[in-house]
């Protein structure tokens, strides 16, 4: 083979050889470049779903201390054995905001749903049970018309279901702490 011809494929074959390079370092780059986007995207919906697991239980605390706040003033209504009219108007009032109240709560235990994790989810809708049985027996403590016998009865069922309640709200935090701060603590504790 002569001089020219070698030369001729020697540069054939380096820009083959050029382009075949080009290519894969292209496609290596692309492939790279796209692992990134989508690992960014990942992470990106990854820390959206934890910014609004913690407003959702936010917004469950708030309601629980706003339902506290309602059920106190349906007892400051529901005081003394010669109500009122106007007292009994009182109580009906506080008693609305408290259902109120127990609604919105209904809403924050579904926001918790929507972004759980179950666990979470889970130990929201125990806290609405609780929180539905205290308004439930706060309600059946100021009610007109009860003897002494049945208003200690109703007002002791109402203390249990505030010490019930208490218990779930507290297990809630927990569950809180152990699904999204980092597992720190063990829920069942």
């Amino acid at each position: 083979m002569d001089e020219g011809k070698a030369a001729l494929y020697a540069a054939i074959i380096g820009f083959a050889a050029a382009i075949i390079g080009a290519a894969v370092g292209g496609w290596a780059s692309w492939r790279a470049a796209r692992h990134q986007v989508l690992g960014g995207a990942e992470n990106e919906h990854r820390h959206w779903v934890r910014q609004e697991r913690r407003a959702a239980n936010g917004h469950l605390i708030q309601c629980v201390h706003a339902l506290n706040e309602s059920v106190r003033r349906v007892d400051e209504a529901a005081e003394g054995e010669g109500r009122s009219e106007d007292d009994d108007d009182q109580f009906i009032a506080a008693a609305r905001t408290m259902a109120d109240h127990l609604q919105a709560l209904c809403t924050a235990c579904d926001e918790i749903y929507i972004f759980g994790p179950m666990p979470l989810a889970e130990a929201a809708v125990d806290l609405q049970q609780a929180c539905g049985k205290y308004v439930q027996t706060s309600l059946k403590a100021g009610k007109l018309g009860l003897d002494s016998e049945e208003r200690t009865q109703a007002q002791g069922d109402r203390e249990t279901a505030d010490d019930a309640k208490g218990e779930k709200f507290a297990a809630f935090l927990r569950t809180c702490q152990w699904e999204l701060v980092g597992k720190t603590i063990d829920p069942t504790r």
